[in-house]
């Protein structure tokens, strides 16, 4: 009779357990609903919503066109930016915070008081952009174009600047400790009481600059 009674018990337990597990997970889904971050990441990237938006953090612009377009206070923290064109652009108070922006073309671009800490930049055309008062610290500018840009009052602090191209840059008052400025090209660029305590000068070229 018991032996009866445990084999009604499991097979009622068979029958109840996988709907009881089911229904724990959709409540589980429910109580824990997806962070705005993640809900923008996970947005379509299209770049005129982008525009209207003015925001879209995490999101993946790489190749989009913003030329000359006003993105002054946009958010595009942490997104992927990678080849995209920003010549001209109005960035003015703009969050590009851990952005990826390798190979984008930035020409004349202005980022009066951006954010752009943490961004890759690696291989960017930066040529005449504007950084006044702008933090760049910790970026990576490796192998960039930066010819004739406006850095004065800049921070970039940290900033890696390896094998980069500066030449006529303005570097006026600009931060630049322990920044790595190995084999860069900085002839003719303007360094006057620019901080350079515990940066990387190897291999750099000062030849024709104000220091």
């Amino acid at each position: 009779m018991n032996l009866q009674i445990l084999s009604i018990i499991a097979a009622i337990l068979a029958a109840v357990l996988p709907i009881a597990l089911h229904l724990a997970t959709q409540t589980q889904a429910q109580d824990n609903p997806p962070t705005a971050v993640e809900a923008i990441a996970t947005a379509p990237s299209d770049p005129e919503q982008v525009l209207l938006n003015r925001r879209c953090i995490g999101c993946n612009l790489a190749g989009a066109n913003f030329s000359n377009q006003d993105m002054s206070r946009i958010n595009l923290r942490l997104a992927t930016l990678t080849e995209a064109n920003f010549d001209r652009a109005k960035l003015i108070n703009a969050i590009l915070h851990e952005a990826k922006l390798e190979n984008a073309s930035l020409v004349a671009a202005h980022f009066y008081g951006a954010d752009v800490e943490n961004a890759n930049l690696r291989g960017a055309d930066l040529t005449e952009a504007q950084f006044l008062n702008t933090s760049l610290a910790q970026s990576d500018l490796s192998e960039a174009t930066l010819d004739r840009i406006e850095c004065r009052d800049a921070n970039l602090t940290g900033v890696k600047l390896e094998n980069a191209r500066l030449r006529n840059a303005s570097l006026y008052g600009a931060v630049l400790r322990e920044a790595n400025l190995k084999n860069a090209d900085l002839s003719n660029a303007d360094l006057r009481y620019a901080d350079l305590t515990g940066a990387n000068l190897d291999g750099a070229n000062f030849n024709w600059s104000k220091i």
